[in-house]
């Protein structure tokens, strides 16, 4: 039988190849600390596959002659005034600084064009089916999927579109939500309810696709368990925050354990704590997702409750300089009423604080 398929999406700015090793780390990491786990190599039960579709929008900006075309033309299919979008770029980056398009790019490529976003989506659905057909060949694959920052959208966007019953994409015919349900959805820094887009031709609400958790086999659920990990002070996450009340429903959420499942973090280890791999460090975060990805009695409750005990809001961080750190954090944090051009502006703001 086939290793569960455990697919890594990254998220916003330029990752190069390799992009993917912090993130396995970060589970191994936290795999590794309970013994009844860590008596089995992970690796011999997971297969970490990661989807990278960054070089899609280096290929767009490298294609089109100059930036201010790419202003122009979003301007036109997105509604936005040019003005008001030549201020977003000037506020991600100096319009010579080439950081407002290896940072904030991606951002406005995939919210703004949906030539972009359905090529990415293709993209990652391609790599995504033909992955389980290759190992189903010997019998039934469990597989799950973990999303970070832009790589929340990129993944609800595939997913909605492949489980759409009038999809166009390669292989969706087979991979019906009933038929080709994911064990685990995990998004990380959720950003995929700011960067929707709800039209005619994309009629994708986050809260209303297949992407959402339910029971085995359960018709229109394309996932038995949804895992949402937000950190208090990362700002991308705030505009448009994913945050449903009584969803997907409420015998989702009354089961035990419960399909959808949001959890909330403040602890400060580091200045960027958008980072994938600092969510992770949080027992709140990690121990839902091995019990998900595992089996429930993966981590005991005792071990749980221990993991809790240990660990410590501020890491190896001094109280004075956490706290610091926690109001420089806190004055950038945008409003909830905020939309995805915010996102370009904290880009900027937020590098500048956690010198990333």
């Amino acid at each position: 039988m086939s290793k569960h398929q455990v697919f890594l999406l990254h998220g916003m700015g330029h990752h190069a190849e390799g992009w993917e090793a912090p993130y396995v780390a970060a589970i191994k990491l936290a795999y590794g600390q309970f013994p009844d786990l860590a008596a089995r190599d992970i690796e011999q039960r997971v297969d970490f596959v990661t989807i990278h579709y960054d070089h899609i929008f280096r290929e767009v900006l490298d294609a089109w002659a100059n930036n201010a075309e790419i202003i122009a033309a979003a301007s036109a299919q997105t509604g936005v005034p040019l003005s008001k979008l030549t201020k977003w770029l000037a506020g991600a980056g100096e319009l010579k600084d080439n950081f407002a398009w290896t940072h904030a790019a991606d951002v406005l490529l995939y919210r703004a064009f949906s030539l972009v976003r359905n090529r990415v989506c293709t993209h990652v659905a391609r790599q995504i089916v033909d992955r389980l057909q290759a190992e189903s060949a010997g019998g039934p694959v469990a597989w799950s999927a973990i999303g970070h920052s832009l790589g929340t959208a990129v993944l609800h966007d595939t997913l909605a579109r492949l489980w759409n019953p009038h999809s166009q994409l390669p292989g969706a015919e087979a991979f019906a939500a009933h038929n080709a349900q994911a064990h685990l959805l995990m998004m990380v820094a959720n950003v995929s309810r700011v960067l929707e887009v709800k039209t005619a031709a994309e009629p994708y609400d986050v809260f209303d696709t297949a992407v959402k958790p339910g029971f085995a086999g359960q018709s229109g659920r394309g996932c038995r368990y949804y895992l949402n990990a937000r950190h208090r002070l990362d700002p991308f996450t705030v505009p448009k925050m994913f945050s449903p009340q009584m969803w997907p429903d409420e015998a989702a959420l009354t089961a035990r354990p419960p399909r959808y499942l949001s959890v909330e973090v403040d602890h400060i280890h580091q200045e960027n704590v958008h980072d994938f791999a600092h969510y992770l460090l949080h027992p709140a975060v990690y121990v839902p997702m091995l019990r998900r990805l595992f089996g429930m009695q993966a981590v005991s409750d005792d071990d749980e409750r221990d993991a809790l005990a240990r660990f410590r809001a501020f890491g190896p961080l001094q109280d004075q300089v956490a706290i610091e750190l926690k109001t420089r954090l806190e004055n950038i944090l945008p409003s909830q009423a905020a939309d995805w051009l915010e996102l370009g502006k904290l880009r900027r703001a937020f590098d500048k604080l956690a010198k990333v």
